[in-house]
C-alpha cells in the first residue's frame, strides 16, 4: 500500500505517465502477487483510489521498476541481489527501455536517485537502445545461472 500512497501524492501529469507504462497482468512474484495474498481493505486505500487501480499500479511497478543497488554494500563475491542494499524506482523514460543481456546503454545512479544513461559501444542508426534489467554482477554470471 505504500506504493499506492506514493502514487496518490503525484501530480496528475506524473500519474498519467505512470499509468501509461505497460503492466504485468498475471501475478507470479512481486507486488501483484502480494496483493493477491493480502488484498487491501477499502479503508486502507488512498482517497478516490479503488482496489482495481491499486492492482493495476502494482502490475505496472512489477513490470517497470528498476533496481538500484548500493555498490558499497556488495560483498567481494556477489551471490544475489539480496547481498546489497537495494532500492527500486520507476523512471518516466528509462523504465520504457527494453532489456538486453548485451545492452548498448549503461546506467549510473546519483545519490539522490537520478539515473544517467551512457552508451557502452557505438550505436548504429535506427538500432534500438537497450539496458540490462540485471545488475553488472548478474550479467557476469553464465546464462544458466541468470535464469
Amino acid at each position: 500500500l505504500h506504493v499506492a500512497w506514493c502514487y496518490h501524492r503525484l501530480t496528475h501529469a506524473a500519474k498519467d505517465a505512470v499509468m501509461d507504462l505497460c503492466q504485468v497482468v498475471t501475478p507470479s512474484i512481486g507486488l501483484l502477487a502480494a496483493l493477491e495474498l493480502c488484498p487491501p481493505k477499502a479503508s486502507e486505500l488512498p482517497p478516490d483510489m479503488t482496489a482495481e487501480e491499486v492492482r493495476r499500479l502494482a502490475g505496472i511497478v512489477d513490470c517497470n521498476v528498476i533496481r538500484i543497488v548500493n555498490r558499497s554494500s556488495i560483498p567481494e563475491f556477489w551471490t544475489s541481489v539480496e547481498s546489497g542494499d537495494v532500492s527500486c524506482a520507476l523512471y518516466r523514460v528509462c523504465s520504457r527501455f527494453n532489456h538486453s543481456c548485451d545492452p548498448n546503454l549503461g546506467r549510473t545512479f546519483e545519490a539522490d536517485g537520478r539515473m544517467s544513461l551512457h552508451t557502452l559501444r557505438c550505436v548504429e542508426a535506427n538500432e534500438e537502445l537497450t539496458i540490462s534489467y540485471l545488475g553488472d554482477a548478474e550479467l557476469l554470471q553464465n546464462t544458466e545461472r541468470r535464469r
